[in-house]
Parts: C-alpha cells; structure tokens; sequence
C-alpha cells in the first residue's frame, strides 16, 4: 500500500503553540512546535524579532538572576553563580558582591 499525503489546510490559529500535550491529542488550531515566529493578534503568525545580550557571559553557569531599574535610571543585573553573588551595570563586567 502506497504512503498517502494528505494536506489541510488551517485557517484559524488561535489555539497557538502548545507543548503539554501530546502531539496526536492537540486541537486543530494549535501547533506543537513553532521556530523562530511569534503569534500576534488574531492568531497571526508573524516572524520573530531577533535576540539581544544585556551584559557579558557570568564566570560560572548561572543558578538564578534579577533585573532592576534604579532611580537614576541605570539597569543593574543581579546573578548567583558559583555559589556567588554577581552584579553589572548596564551590560558592563561582572563584579562579585563581597560581604559587608
């Protein structure tokens, strides 16, 4: 028995990605893998917007990190790393935060 193609055509994607379930058990408007677009109103597909690097790589791999923004506008990026406290202003370098 020859393999049969069959095509469908889905007009309505407003289920968007899904990655809990099971491929076979997704509803007709999902998609279980989705690369390099994003879904914007409507259930539009539209292609995604690049990447940025806010600060250099941390000296160890990272076990959990914050961002915040302080009053004279400057970012600051706090890491734990290598059972240490990293900080970087602005995307600059990676200073260990020392005990007072």
């Amino acid at each position: 028995m020859a393999k049969r193609n069959v095509s469908m055509e889905i007009k309505d994607f407003k289920g968007g990605s899904n990655l809990l379930l099971d491929e076979a058990r997704l509803a007709p408007n999902e998609a279980k893998t989705v690369l390099n677009l994003i879904q914007v109103q409507d259930g539009l597909w539209k292609t995604r917007w690049g990447t940025a690097y806010y600060t250099q790589a941390l000296p160890f791999a990272c076990d959990g990190a914050t961002e915040y923004v302080k009053s004279d506008g400057t970012t600051e990026l706090i890491a734990v790393a290598g059972g240490h406290v990293w900080k970087s202003t602005d995307g600059g370098s990676w200073t260990e935060i020392e005990e007072a």
